[in-house]
């Protein structure tokens, strides 16, 4: 598509969405240093580790972090990273986003109830976050009491191989932390 006229030309949702069916590598593995990163916030099973661990997929991803924690509470981080781009400069765009904070809850309650496995991209229309955004998001379990939706908010533009390892080395490693026998 071709913005206004003196606009280079950007790919569409379309274009975005066979970019990610196609050529997005869902086995490639999370750089090293970006695992060590997660892994050493997530050494303790606690609602303040998944906070602290949003704070680091926000800043390793440089993209904004919406997390539900047991369905009931909401935490976002990242909003800053998402005003810094070119596509959030424009005043209509920051009010889109201004709205979307505003009603956090009722966005994350549409995530909730959203049937999905894995890892999974929305865009445009698809996406309940904003159809100027996109999302890649996944469901996260800390422990039996402790679990929620976890998803990366940028620009459609956004770097989708990243956010797509980010998190799906979260939820293995959510997943290998749960199945571990307690030491008591």
């Amino acid at each position: 598509t071709h913005p206004h006229t003196s606009a280079g030309r950007i790919p569409t949702a379309l274009g975005y969405r066979y970019y990610i069916e196609h050529f997005l590598d869902k086995t490639a593995p999370l750089a090293s240093a970006h695992q060590a990163r997660l892994d050493a916030t997530v050494a303790t099973a606690a609602e303040p580790v998944v906070k602290q661990l949003a704070k680091e997929i926000a800043a390793i991803s440089n993209d904004a972090v919406l997390v539900s924690l047991n369905y009931s509470s909401f935490y976002y981080t990242g909003i800053t990273n998402l005003f810094r781009k070119p596509e959030f400069r424009d005043v209509a765009e920051v009010t889109v986003l201004s709205e979307l904070i505003d009603h956090l809850d009722d966005v994350m309650t549409a995530l909730q109830q959203r049937s999905f496995s894995d890892i999974e991209v929305l865009l445009a229309e698809d996406n309940p976050v904003s159809e100027y955004c996109a999302t890649v998001i996944t469901r996260y379990a800390v422990t039996p009491h402790i679990s929620g939706v976890m998803a990366i908010l940028g620009p459609t533009r956004m770097n989708y191989q990243l956010n797509h390892q980010i998190l799906r080395h979260v939820h293995s490693v959510f997943n290998s932390n749960i199945n571990k026998p307690v030491v008591v």
